[in-house]
């Protein structure tokens, strides 16, 4: 019981929704892309990020400094809670506005976020 509660309180916050309709869409992301998609903190994102990763909604990866996430065991493509988390995800504007930043967000490598992450947060 404890697990389907932890998974239900992870999917009761709507900046988690939208990582995780990001995740349905693309393979992987890296936390930069997920701050940048979001538009909030990194501190804020992380903890989003970690209620995801207790649920086995996400799985986490570290290479060098960047962290990556991708689908955990409960959201592969057989998955019926993706199949429900896809059908119920596409209906939203602000997810379909995230699609599109996503988009624009892939084409930029992990470095480049990063460092206009950085500027806005020292200069901004």
């Amino acid at each position: 019981m404890n697990q389907t509660l932890d998974i239900l309180k992870a999917l009761a916050d709507g900046n988690r929704l939208r990582i995780l309709a990001a995740l349905l869409q693309a393979e992987e992301l890296c936390a930069c892309q997920l701050i940048d998609m979001l538009g909030i903190s990194g501190a804020t994102t992380s903890r989003h990020l970690a209620l995801l990763g207790a649920a086995g909604l996400i799985e986490g990866r570290k290479q060098g400094r960047w962290s990556y996430f991708r689908r955990g065991p409960l959201l592969r493509e057989a998955s019926p809670l993706a199949d429900w988390l896809r059908a119920r995800l596409t209906e939203s504007a602000e997810l379909a506005a995230d699609r599109a930043s996503l988009t624009a967000i892939l084409c930029c490598r992990p470095e480049e976020i990063s460092s206009r992450q950085r500027q806005v947060r020292c200069c901004g």
